[in-house]
């Protein structure tokens, strides 16, 4: 049976890399965790865009590229910090798309915990338009995190071979309720179709 997920050596502690067979062409998806804007960290910021630099010129012409999670970086106009200017250069210079929805809405992702100050560090681009719709979940009791979760729905489709069945485990939702992959399934199915 054919893997349809693999994880790829690339990147590091913050960055990870997996592909996902999918129609026509592979994706390569890179979840990120850039680091947070404090005194000196432009370099460190640099030494990790690098590193995205790399994988995307290792799978730009083989793979669909998606890069989403927390780049600590911002696209929104009213902030334009070194972070800001230098993750606009690397979307610029690479030619990616930024969904509509994440730049015209600005809807702030990150919520500090001083309570005074909000920003837009969440977000999802690709070296492709497979990003058809992308939009920031509202911030539930449950959520812990001073961060918002971005849901997105892809165009691309997996490559399936033989569906075998399996014995269904327990996995838990958002809200901490045992759910089986059938369950947690449609639970996801109906929050990506309020994308559409």
């Amino acid at each position: 049976m054919m893997l349809t997920i693999q994880k790829l050596e690339d990147g590091n502690e913050r960055i990870k890399a997996i592909e996902i067979k999918t129609i026509n062409k592979a994706t390569c998806l890179v979840n990120v965790y850039m680091p947070t804007k404090k005194s000196n960290s432009d370099v460190d910021y640099q030494a990790h865009l690098d590193i995205l630099q790399a994988i995307t010129g290792e799978y730009e012409e083989t793979h669909t590229i998606v890069f989403c999670g927390d780049v600590n970086g911002t696209l929104m106009k009213k902030r334009n910090n070194s972070h800001d200017k230098k993750l606009a250069k690397f979307i610029k210079t690479n030619k990616l798309n930024v969904h509509q929805e994440m730049i015209t809405n600005s809807t702030p992702t990150f919520y500090h915990n001083d309570g005074k100050s909000t920003s837009q560090l969440d977000c999802l681009f690709s070296n492709n338009d497979v990003i058809n719709t992308a939009i920031e979940m509202q911030q539930a009791p449950i959520n812990k995190s001073s961060h918002l979760p971005v849901i997105a729905n892809l165009t691309k489709r997996l490559k399936t071979g033989v569906k075998k069945e399996r014995k269904a485990t327990q996995l838990t939702n958002f809200y901490g309720k045992k759910l089986t992959k059938k369950e947690y399934r449609n639970v996801l199915n109906q929050m990506i179709a309020t994308c559409n």
